[in-house]
């Protein structure tokens, strides 16, 4: 019996402590990792905010006061839309803009692709085409709630297609997303980024190799540097370019 109490001392012991190792894993990578900041809370994504006369946002749109479920949902809400579907525990409405028309340049090296992945989320609200609160039992939204739309012209500056082309699609001024990191014109995996939020290898902000939205914006945090629109880095002097860009 002293015997196997013995060994049930020793199981604890261990178990406690590979847990403080797994702990001190976990911290060593928080420390270092590109997603440190402030985080969400009162951040531009913060749709907590009832009260929609203190915020320029305007977040009384969304009824249920929380901060993260205008994208994501911790359980699925049964709705006959499956936006989980999209992955993330995603909980707002995707785009129905099926192909944008994206920038092209004959010095690009790299493979350019339709919008994919994490980026058509964020351009389920920044392409200006889906209500801000077409969210969980809000499947349709709010006609007028979209970024431009005559209730939200404050956000017009956060639509990422050129609002003055006459449509929703074009995305030939912005910046080529779901795109390969390959190309004699950019900087190996291994370079760091150095920012606001830390420092980091490039590889860290790619998802499966590719350029996404939040491979400059860092959409979960404080704004690094104020003023921004959430960029990991301060583009003066081309900063946030020449992480990436060889020139």
């Amino acid at each position: 019996m002293k015997k196997l109490a013995i060994i049930l001392v020793a199981a604890v012991l261990a178990l406690g402590m590979s847990n403080i190792v797994m702990a001190q894993n976990y911290e060593d990578h928080t420390i270092s990792s590109w997603n440190d900041g402030d985080g969400i809370a009162g951040s531009t994504h913060d749709f907590s905010d009832l009260d929609s006369s203190s915020s320029t946002l305007g977040e009384a749109w969304n009824t249920t006061g929380e901060l993260c479920r205008v994208c994501h949902v911790p359980h699925d809400d049964g709705e006959s839309v499956v936006r989980y579907a999209a992955g993330l525990l995603w909980n707002h409405d995707l785009s129905a803009v099926v192909s944008y028309a994206l920038y092209t340049s004959p010095s690009f090296d790299g493979g350019i692709n339709q919008p994919a992945g994490i980026s058509r989320l964020c351009l389920g609200c920044h392409d200006g085409t889906v209500a801000l609160d077409a969210f969980g039992q809000y499947v349709d939204g709010t006609s007028g709630n979209e970024m431009g739309g005559s209730n939200m012209l404050e956000l017009a500056d956060f639509v990422i297609p050129n609002p003055n082309s006459g449509t929703a699609n074009d995305m030939r001024g912005t910046h080529p997303i779901s795109m390969d990191f390959s190309g004699t014109e950019l900087n190996g995996l291994t370079d760091l980024v150095v920012g606001g939020d830390g420092t980091y290898p490039i590889a860290d902000i790619l998802f499966n190799d590719k350029v996404e939205c939040a491979s400059c914006h860092d959409v979960h945090n404080q704004e690094s540097i104020p003023g921004t629109h959430l960029l990991r880095v301060d583009n003066d002097g081309s900063g946030l370019c020449l992480t990436c860009h060889i020139k």
